[in-house]
């Protein structure tokens, strides 16, 4: 199988590049798309018009994997590349006609308008008082690799309302990771989705990632077997 990994637009491709050495490890293909810095004025077409053309040509064995606010991109990116299969990891649901902001709770929306300066916001780990990477990951290359790409992403970009792109023409899959996204887990299970429920974190892609590729193997496979 192919495996093309979709980092959040709040993280960046280093969350996804140890999932990748053991999806490789496996006898896998794999990598971690770089959709680059989200400008001011960056569309979600603009950014799934980037990943696809990292993406390439599809083949009939591409599992396209989004982890966190990648998942309102995987639309837009399945309606180019046409994978076979697409999983969620701990990610936002697609949200056509809605911003990101309107998919967390409203406290949440407020604190980050406070914290934005001259229209950015700064990086995702310093939105809370509990620097979540200092207390999920504890290898220093890992985290220090994660922080160097890690942007100040323009808040206009978490206002932008989503397109209203077509659902994925193929099998689908959830992946919940951590509680936080309890709820979109019971959303896709509603919509008749494949859901895997494992005891990790939300950060799991670099403190577990061996763990987190055989599950992505596992599920793609139950998904579309080859």
């Amino acid at each position: 199988m192919r495996f093309t990994l979709v980092p959040s637009p709040l993280l960046g491709p280093a969350s996804w590049r140890p999932v990748a050495a053991a999806l490789t490890g496996l006898g896998h293909a794999a990598v971690a798309v770089d959709h680059a810095a989200v400008d001011p004025g960056d569309s979600y077409d603009g950014i799934a018009d980037r990943a696809a053309l990292a993406i390439g040509s599809p083949g009939l064995s591409l599992v396209l994997v989004g982890h966190s606010g990648a998942g309102g991109l995987l639309a837009g990116i399945a309606q180019r590349v046409r994978p076979a299969a697409v999983i969620f990891v701990d990610a936002i649901l697609p949200h056509p006609g809605r911003s990101w902001l309107d998919t967390v709770p409203p406290g949440l929306g407020k604190r980050l308008r406070g914290l934005a300066r001259e229209g950015r916001l700064p990086p995702w780990n310093r939105w809370f008082s509990d620097d979540p990477v200092a207390r999920l990951i504890a290898d220093e290359k890992v985290k220090a690799g994660l922080l160097a790409e890690m942007p100040a992403i323009p808040l206009a970009y978490l206002e932008a309302r989503a397109p209203d792109w077509p659902h994925p023409a193929c099998p689908c899959a959830y992946l919940q990771l951590s509680e936080t996204y309890g709820r979109e887990a019971i959303a896709a299970r509603a919509g008749a989705w494949m859901v895997v429920r494992e005891d990790l974190h939300h950060l799991a892609l670099l403190s577990d990632p061996a763990r987190v590729a055989a599950i992505l193997v596992k599920t793609a496979e139950s998904l579309a077997p080859a």
